[in-house]
């Protein structure tokens, strides 16, 4: 019906355009319209039935009319390029060519030859000037569509007028051609589709491969190719060729990906491997369309068809095997094709703006897919994009070298860290090129081999040759492992191990689903046993450098026996020596001074059996003196530390080394205070007996020290055997269980930090104390201790903690307060007793002169008693005793009760303790409870 429609609307421009005298008489046009109508519906369709009909028609001039008509159409179709300049025409040209160069249905559309010419003319569509021709002509087009011829239709047509064309008058003749038009108008019909087809097959396979044919065009504005709507199809032709077109745009898609990564350099070696197996299927891609190709008719084929060939059975046979492919089976052989490519188009979409590590990762995702097909295919694919990073490891751990110009690798360095910071900030992990078939832990420990390598040749200055053969085998496995010849499966116990190190490996499965890993898991297993073995030859070098060379341990024992005043006949000795010295003001003692009596104190003690190596690294540093500070406050013993050791024992390490000494330092300076007080006392015992007056108050002083006494003694042994030999305990077997050299700095941080913690000098936040927890490699690392002390330190704990702290501090200050006033006490008291001596003596040389020994009223004896600082009178002596006891009673009373109540707050704070250690301190502190009664 619609292209009836079109025909009338054609026509009956054409008429207005040729006669223009019809526009104003309704019957002239009317009449030929009629005439335009019989003639399209006898002369054009005879004439595009074939010349089989031509031949067995009767009429001779409707033969020569037919040719004349083509032969005048294809002079007109020669001066198409003319026309074609009009953009409006151009699509409309397009069409009738392709019509017109298939010779077999160039006739059956007469709708498009009559545009054609109105076209041609200049003239537009018409529009309503066909109305009353549409209903006529409807019936006569479906019957010369179909092949048949209704002469009563055409008379009924052309009668009214008068004059027609005369149908021939033979019935028998006119029956016979009536039988072969219609056997003839199925051929060519027949012959129409197939060509059509035909050229929908080429266009596809165009299309295809991202060209536009002739029938089918890429449009930009919907992303998406179109068939042009001047193509009649039927509704499934043209859905299957939409269809068909998805592969098209699928190849745009990957092939502009291809285009615009394959070869810039600046994305990386990752990002041009996957460019480069997208390629490759491509080329597999275009392996097929060229089989397909080859299945389709050649141009002589289709064109060197006669008619005659056309009219036989025989020859349609022949044509049908020419048509070759169909769209049909262009259909099914895409479905393979099809899947692979929305793969690969899914992948390039993922991995548009990643490079490296990252778009590994994002391609290794589908490689979980469930469906066989998928995990294989992206299998394949991932072989040629992981072989960079495989590299990339490879020269890593092998020789520590970092091939790595754009960023690729989970590895990166700063070129400008200096070497003794270079384990912990040259090199650093990029999370976000870690690939997603290795995994955090086994990126990890690649991470460390490498480090472990640059270490040993740049800051042990040690040579690699007996990593030689290691890494000569290491090479060989990655070797094994590029041609995927150790790809092999692995067990169970290989899975576990591989989850253990974060690598994402499918478990096998079962009778329901294949049993075989795909060949990414095979390759990682295989790394993983690749790196183990590599990084236990390099660890295994690293602690042999580290422990025999270097001697870590030894070192680390000597920082505990001078920093930590394990060697105590040295550290009591230096004491003696320095503490005249150290009473001075800070800014008047100088460090040549304390040197020189450190190299005596190691001289004249046990120390002089240390390794000279350990003795020349002794020495001494004064810390940055405040206003009002002594000599103990700024004295450190200091230990020099080069590279490696200072890898292991960092600076933030030392630190924490002073803060331990400058406590124990303070503690033992209490000690020793304590000692000198006692000392004073006993020597002095024998001699203050003859002051009756003020034995009471030196004896308060007694039980005050003796009470400070065991406090001190208490604390000092809790932490020299509860706290330092314990950790140095746990110490010993974390080095010896380290396996790595981040294991050895973690293991010396944790037996720092545990001497902080338990020796109360300083406990860490909750959130450092739970990731020290975590990051713990040791599993006996504070078996030891209590549960407790591995717990996070809540609020509370840490407001305890700060009170503990404040309370030795306390402690600390009022015993040395109570050492100087006794001192100043025994001080006065020595005086007194000198100047009674010097009293007595003064009286018995005045009874040898004949005087009295006491003359109270005698100028002359007052300044003799005067000047030998000596009493007048012995009443004197009672009354200067009473004044001094009175004197010191008030303080020994106010440090009694500020020492006591001090103490009872540091008992305080140590019952909600946690820990055995801290129970058992306070247990010892106050065993008989007699500060907790009082």
């Amino acid at each position: 019906m619609a292209e009836g429609v079109r025909v009338a609307a054609l026509l009956g421009e054409l008429v207005e355009r040729v006669v223009p005298a019809a526009k104003e008489d309704a019957a002239t046009r009317e009449e030929l319209l009629r005439y335009a109508a019989r003639l399209a519906g006898s002369r054009l369709g005879r004439n595009s039935r074939g010349r089989g009909k031509e031949q067995e028609s009767p009429n001779d001039d409707g033969q020569g009319a037919a040719a004349r008509l083509h032969d005048e159409v294809l002079r007109v179709v020669r001066r198409l390029d003319i026309a074609r300049r009009d953009p409006a025409v151009a699509e409309q040209c397009d069409e009738l060519i392709l019509m017109l160069l298939r010779k077999q249905s160039a006739l059956q559309r007469p709708d498009c030859i009559v545009k054609l010419l109105c076209d041609l003319s200049g003239t537009g569509a018409a529009q309503g000037s066909a109305d009353g021709l549409v209903t006529a002509l409807a019936p006569l087009l479906q019957k010369g569509a179909s092949g048949s011829s209704d002469a009563s239709a055409i008379e009924s047509l052309v009668k009214p007028s008068g004059r027609w064309i005369e149908p021939p008058t033979n019935s028998r003749a006119a029956d016979a051609a009536e039988n072969t038009t219609t056997t003839m108008t199925t051929t060519a019909n027949r012959a129409k589709a197939r060509d059509t087809e035909a050229l929908l097959v080429r266009d596809v396979l165009f299309v295809f491969q991202g060209i536009d044919g002739h029938l089918i065009k890429f449009s930009p504005e919907n992303d998406a190719y179109s068939l042009s709507p001047l193509v009649t199809l039927p509704k499934a032709q043209r859905k299957l060729a939409q269809k068909l077109c998805e592969l098209g745009w699928l190849f745009r898609r990957i092939s502009g990906y291809v285009n615009q990564t394959l070869h810039v350099d600046s994305l990386g070696l990752v990002s041009q491997s996957f460019s480069s197996a997208l390629q490759s299927e491509l080329t597999e891609y275009f392996r097929l369309i060229a089989i397909l190709e080859a299945q389709l008719p050649s141009p002589s084929t289709r064109s060197g068809r006669t008619d005659a060939d056309v009219g036989s059975s025989s020859s349609v046979s022949e044509t049908s095997r020419a048509a070759g492919l169909t769209l049909r089976q262009l259909f099914v052989w895409s479905q393979e094709p099809m899947r692979r490519l929305r793969l690969m188009a899914e992948m390039a979409d993922s991995a548009r703006g990643l490079y490296g590590g990252a778009l590994a990762s994002s391609i290794h995702m589908y490689s979980m897919h469930g469906d066989p097909f998928v995990s294989t295919f992206v299998d394949s694919i991932m072989q040629k994009v992981s072989a960079p990073i495989f590299e990339s490891i490879r020269l890593w751990v092998v020789h520590g070298e970092l091939a790595d110009a754009c960023g690729e690798f989970f590895v990166s360095d700063d070129l400008d860290v200096a070497n003794d910071r270079l384990w912990f900030d040259k090199y650093k992990m990029n999370a976000t090129m870690i690939p997603g078939f290795i995994g955090r832990s086994l990126a990890r420990k690649i991470l460390l081999i490498g480090k472990s390598i640059n270490f040993i040749r740049v800051c042990c200055r040690g040579s690699l040759e007996d990593h030689h053969d290691a890494a000569t085998e290491v090479g060989a496995d990655f070797a094994r492992l590029a041609t995927s010849e150790d790809a092999d499966g692995e067990d169970g116990a290989s899975q576990s191990q591989a989850r253990q190190n974060g690598v994402p490996v499918r478990p096998a499965q079962g009778a329901l689903g294949s049993a075989e890993d795909s060949m990414t898991d095979r390759r990682t297993l295989a790394l993983l046993r690749t790196v183990d073995r590599a990084a236990a030859a390099t660890n295994k070098r690293l602690r042999t450098i580290l422990f025999d060379q270097f001697h870590l341990l030894r070192h680390c024992r000597a920082l505990k026996q001078y920093l930590m005043l394990g060697q105590g006949d040295t550290i009591q000795y230096l004491m003696d020596l320095l503490g005249p010295q150290l009473e001075l003001p800070a800014s008047q003692v100088f460090r040549h001074a304390l040197v020189s009596q450190l190299e005596t104190a190691v001289r004249a003690t046990n120390a002089n059996l240390d390794s000279d190596d350990v003795l020349e690294r002794l020495d001494v540093r004064l810390m940055e003196a405040s206003p009002g500070d002594s000599g103990w406050d700024v004295f450190v013993l200091d230990y020099h530390l080069d590279m490696p050791l200072n890898c292991v024992i960092t600076a933030d390490a030392m630190g924490r080394y002073y803060e331990i000494f400058t406590f124990l330092w303070r503690l033992k300076r209490v000690e020793y205070s304590l000692a000198s007080a006692w000392k004073m006392e006993m020597t002095t015992e024998h001699v203050v007996r003859e002051l009756h007056g003020v034995r009471a108050t030196l004896h308060k002083f007694h039980v005050l020290r003796n009470e400070m006494v065991h406090f001190t003694s208490n604390l000092h042994s809790y932490i020299m055997f509860e706290v330092l030999e314990t950790s140095w305990d746990t110490l010993v077997k974390d080095l010896d269980a380290a396996v790595d050299l981040d294991q050895v700095v973690q293991a010396h941080d944790l037996y720092l930090a545990s001497i902080l913690d338990k020796a109360l000098i300083g406990l860490p936040s909750s959130d450092d104390q739970a990731a020290a927890a975590d990051a713990s490699p040791f599993p006996h690392a504070g078996a030891e201790s209590d549960a407790g002390d591995a717990s996070p330190a809540s609020p509370q704990a840490q407001a305890d903690g700060n009170a503990l702290r404040h309370g030795m501090q306390t402690l600390f200050d009022l015993i040395l307060r109570f050492c100087s006033v006794q001192r100043r006490l025994y001080n006065v008291v020595m005086d007194q007793v000198h100047r009674l001596k010097r009293t007595h003596f003064h009286m018995v040389e005045r009874t040898r002169n004949a005087k009295w020994a006491i003359d109270k009223d005698s100028a002359e004896a007052a300044k003799a008693a005067m000047e030998r600082d000596a009493f007048v009178d012995p009443a004197e002596i009672e009354d200067a005793q009473r004044k001094l006891a009175q004197e010191y009673d008030a303080n020994v009373r106010v440090l009694a009760r500020e020492y006591r109540e001090s103490l009872m707050a540091f008992l305080e704070c140590l019952k909600p303790a946690a820990s055995e250690n801290l129970k058992f301190l306070r247990f010892r502190l106050d065993f008989n409870q007699f500060y907790e009664s009082s």
